[in-house]
């Protein structure tokens, strides 16, 4: 069985990947995980688990299952389709519609792992300049989410209930 950690990033990406302006996002995304220019398209995202923390002493111990909350982060580069005197300041509509995007993905999708997942949730984004190189690659926006969920502390490899 994969961790748990790995279950939720890879539906998350599966998610992503679905994500198109057929099915009403305002971009059709490309597969996510995939940060080598020369493969992809935009906006294109990755998506990580950097830490875990318990919120045991908060919820108390119950049901033999640790309370767990994971901060994920969604890393997204968008891209401009075309010249534009400045290229910073052009890119920004671009970033607000790829963070609608994914707060629409969420809203549809609130939980990512049955049993033990609680809904996602929001906890704002950043935007940066990014130096790709490439003059239409210019932003790049980390979006912050809770993901809360339980793990069965006899086996922790598998959700609490």
């Amino acid at each position: 069985m994969a961790a748990i950690l790995t279950t939720i990033a890879a539906n998350v990406a599966t998610l992503i990947d679905a994500m198109s302006i057929a099915t009403g996002s305002t971009y059709d995304w490309v597969t996510p995980n995939q940060p080598d220019d020369a493969l992809t398209s935009y906006p294109r995202a990755i998506v990580r688990f950097d830490e875990e923390e318990c919120n045991d002493r908060d919820r108390g111990t119950s049901n033999n299952v640790y309370a767990l909350v994971a901060p994920m982060k969604i890393v997204v580069d968008v891209s401009i389709p075309s010249e534009v005197p400045v290229p910073e300041m052009a890119a920004y509509p671009y970033c607000y519609d790829a963070v609608d995007d994914l707060l629409r993905l969420f809203g549809k999708n609130p939980s990512l792992l049955s049993g033990g997942a609680l809904p996602i949730k929001y906890d704002g984004f950043k935007i940066e300049d990014y130096a790709s190189g490439d003059y239409f690659v210019v932003k790049r926006i980390t979006t912050n989410w809770l993901v809360p969920y339980t793990r069965c502390r006899t086996n922790p490899t598998i959700t609490g209930l």
